[in-house]
């Protein structure tokens, strides 16, 4: 636990996705083209967290069809669109090894949330590939809400949606970025970073163990 005492007791947790709870791996992507791909290739994949158009992409602002024509101009690469959308979800690996079963435990116990900065065909995805998140009480996406992390308006937004207030709910991120906001804005807030060790000696310290 962080040194501030924790001084309400946990109501909800919530975890970020992407390397909490799913191991997101470019380099995998990346290899997964094959010759397609040169060193302006791979920086170009390696930098698209930065490009205005997926940020456009995980905010709502655009739709999958313009996104993917957009995506093949960027990489110039010559794919049909359901080999696109297939490169594109394969960063998206498993499950951190043994985070499911840890997460299964609180399942029922009290509600358990999703917040995480991503986009339609992602989101799609993993929801459907990976059965643990069809038994969150919800999953919040950036695109839901039009806001990414960093921004404390995405973290007031998902108090709003889960119901209850910022204090009551255990937030767990990957990025201290990210937990640093959330703590501004009023959750507990802890950093987890693919371990399942971790995330439940998080749980265990906040009570929800």
């Amino acid at each position: 636990m962080s040194s501030n005492m924790q001084i309400r007791k946990v109501k909800a947790v919530c975890f970020d996705v992407g390397n909490v709870l799913v191991e997101v791996d470019i380099a995998y992507a990346i290899a997964g083209l094959g010759l397609h791909v040169d060193e302006q290739l791979s920086q170009k994949i390696q930098a698209i967290g930065q490009w205005e158009t997926y940020d456009a992409f995980e905010r709502g602002h655009l739709l999958e069809a313009q996104f993917l024509r957009a995506l093949s101009a960027h990489l110039a690469v010559e794919l049909h669109n359901t080999e696109l959308v297939a490169w594109w979800n394969s960063s998206l690996r498993k499950m951190v090894d043994g985070v499911e079963h840890v997460v299964r435990e609180i399942i029922g116990r009290m509600p358990v949330y999703a917040l995480t900065n991503t986009n339609p065909l992602h989101f799609d995805y993993f929801t459907r590939h990976m059965p643990l998140f069809q038994r969150f009480d919800r999953v919040i996406a950036s695109f839901h809400v039009g806001h990414r992390k960093p921004e404390a308006q995405l973290f007031k937004a998902a108090a709003q949606l889960i119901g209850h207030s910022p204090e009551d709910i255990l937030f767990i991120d990957d990025l201290m970025t990210n937990v640093e906001v959330a703590k501004a804005v009023g959750y507990q807030a802890e950093l987890c970073d693919r371990s399942s060790t971790r995330l439940r000696d998080i749980l265990a310290q906040y009570g929800v163990l």
